[in-house]
């Protein structure tokens, strides 16, 4: 039984060798070359921000993205533009500082993303049963964020209240924050090839965003009695709940810090598919390098 087990496995380890010797070669074969790439990620993302500065594990959520590109200057270089779509949660009662439990803020938001962004090969990670590439990632991109809170088991968006003072009495003119933002992504990306078309991708990323509202805290309280009464399609009363959800009565006083005044970021990480698409391009190799094909008419006459 051994014996079998050992010729199975050395079969095994003889086969995947020949594959990936077989695609190196359909790689480099100058009848092929690749037009573009195309698939699909599953995965994990995490806030970091005022809600969640020590990265809590019960912030993780779920993220999913497609993407599409193409690999350029002998496969060192690639250019890919992504979607993606995912969760963003955070809240104060699940740390362990003491000041963010009596602060008591908690929120969510599903955000979209639109990037584009720039492959490096870094590495060629070679081994018997492997050829992976290691790529350093980075670009630019923008998302649509909209953070809300569930009080009552109500799902309540944050923006439209003004939490911090947006609609206050003593602003002569009311601007709140955009739910869009820029963001930068930097990360690493390892492609591991299972066939001449199909690859597995293992991506993981940081984004830096323009925006410190992902969560709706940034800067400071605004105070009970800076807030409108309810009318017209506002509802003072739940801005004033929401804006300060702390039960010390002494905390969250007109002016004091309710964030840290800096902007917020996330991470991705996940796990995909890809596919190679490839071009047949022989032909136009030979037309290029001027080498006439002979036709079907010469070639008979050679074999009389």
């Amino acid at each position: 039984m051994q014996a079998m087990m050992k010729t199975l496995g050395c079969c095994l380890a003889m086969f995947i060798q020949i594959h990936l010797q077989g695609q190196a070669k359909f790689v480099e074969s100058v009848f092929y070359k690749s037009i573009l790439y195309a698939g699909g990620s599953l995965g994990a993302s995490q806030y970091i921000g005022d809600l969640n500065p020590r990265l809590n594990a019960k912030s993780i959520r779920g993220a999913a993205g497609v993407h599409v590109g193409k690999n350029i200057l002998k496969e060192t270089v690639g250019i890919q533009l992504a979607y993606q779509t995912l969760h963003l949660y955070a809240a104060d009662a699940n740390t362990k500082d003491p000041l963010q439990i009596i602060r008591n803020l908690d929120f969510q938001s599903n955000v979209q993303e639109l990037s584009f962004s720039v492959n490096l090969k870094l590495a060629q990670l070679r081994n018997k049963l492997n050829n992976a590439t290691l790529y350093f990632q980075f670009g630019a991109g923008k998302i649509w964020f909209d953070p809300y809170t569930v009080l009552d088991d109500d799902k309540i968006y944050l923006r439209p209240l003004g939490t911090e003072g947006q609609f206050s009495y003593q602003t002569s003119n009311p601007v709140t924050y955009s739910t869009t933002a820029f963001f930068l992504p930097i990360g690493a990306l390892l492609k591991v090839p299972l066939s001449n078309f199909l690859s597995l991708n293992l991506q993981y990323s940081f984004r830096f965003t323009s925006t410190g509202y992902l969560d709706d805290v940034y800067g400071r309280y605004a105070g009970f009695e800076s807030f409108p009464i309810s009318g017209g399609g506002y509802n003072g009363q739940l801005a004033r709940q929401l804006q300060n959800r702390s039960t010390d009565i002494s905390f969250g006083h007109k002016g004091t810090a309710r964030g840290n005044l800096s902007n917020d970021q996330y991470m991705t990480a996940s796990l995909g598919l890809e596919y190679q698409f490839w071009k047949y391009i022989y032909k136009h190799r030979l037309k290029y390098r001027k080498i006439r094909v002979p036709t079907n008419s010469e070639i008979k006459s050679v074999e009389q």
